[in-house]
């Protein structure tokens, strides 16, 4: 389940829950080869049973003609209990997220800016803002909490790169001094994928609109293991670990399923356990 966490919430440190493999899969030979297409991005993101196949949770996102997103939906599928369900409008470099806030995208069309009602079912409730930070090579690098109203920063995450892949985040408090948080470790293997999933293990407010709105370049390999700490003035208090494998990949690349184990990453959203992944080609 996606989960709808508070700033000061955040500011305390998630602790993971772990929830263990029931059946697994494997991968079927003989199967018919599948090709996905060109320009293609993730339009549904299904966690299924292994056992059964049947679907337990929907993250969909709607795309128009011209291939811009314009729809996010987080479903529970057994209950039918709707988590998120937010218009995407876009104007300009301006996308609005139905009541709760809006991006603003820079001049190279990433999102560096996302100001948000900490409780959208509270009018009063405060504004948080994101700001968003990247390098020459497209890849984000630094995300910074603040509240808007007072521009200063109290969390700020930072991410470095291996080549072309995401291998490690930290999260840290600062104020009143600075003091890390968070720290997830991300290896993947040989496997290149085409246009897959944003890696970032710490996107706790943003999980839901991943797969729609544009933060820079994706890793280019399968996704292989993510180790999460979590610290409390400088000592480790919980952790979570959680392996991705049995991967499915379309013939021309694209991811069309995969199993995680172990752990849930509290900050990644709806990728746990077996997941399948569909797509909208322009």
């Amino acid at each position: 389940m996606l989960k709808k966490i508070t700033l000061a919430t955040l500011l305390l440190a998630m602790l993971a829950s772990c929830k263990k493999e029931k059946s697994l899969d494997t991968i079927r030979d003989g199967e018919p080869p599948v090709f996905v297409g060109n320009n293609c991005t993730i339009s549904q993101i299904l966690t299924v049973d292994s056992l059964t196949g049947i679907g337990l949770e929907a993250h969909n996102i709607s795309f128009n003609a011209a291939g811009i997103a314009s729809r996010v939906t987080v479903i529970d599928s057994i209950l039918n209990d709707v988590y998120v369900d937010d218009i995407l409008t876009n104007r300009n470099d301006t996308i609005i997220v139905g009541n709760l806030g809006f991006f603003v995208k820079n001049s190279n069309g990433q999102v560096r800016l996302f100001r948000f009602k900490e409780d959208p079912t509270d009018p009063a409730t405060e504004l948080i803002d994101m700001t968003f930070s990247y390098n020459s090579a497209g890849y984000l690098i630094k995300t910074e909490y603040a509240y808007a109203a007072s521009f200063f920063p109290l969390l700020r995450s930072t991410y470095t790169y291996t080549g072309n892949n995401l291998t490690k985040a930290v999260t840290e408090s600062l104020f009143p001094v600075t003091e890390k948080i968070i720290e997830s470790d991300l290896t993947y293997s040989s496997q290149t994928v085409r246009n897959f999933i944003y890696t970032f293990p710490d996107a706790f407010y943003t999980a839901a609109y991943l797969p729609a709105v544009p933060f820079g370049n994706k890793s280019a390999n399968a996704l292989q293991k993510v180790a999460t700490r979590y610290y409390d003035n400088g000592t480790v208090v919980d952790s979570a670990i959680t392996t991705y494998k049995n991967y499915k990949l379309s013939n021309d690349g694209y991811v069309l399923e995969f199993y995680a184990d172990g752990d849930y990453q509290d900050g990644m959203g709806l990728y746990f356990e077996r997941t399948k992944f569909k797509y909208f080609c322009r």
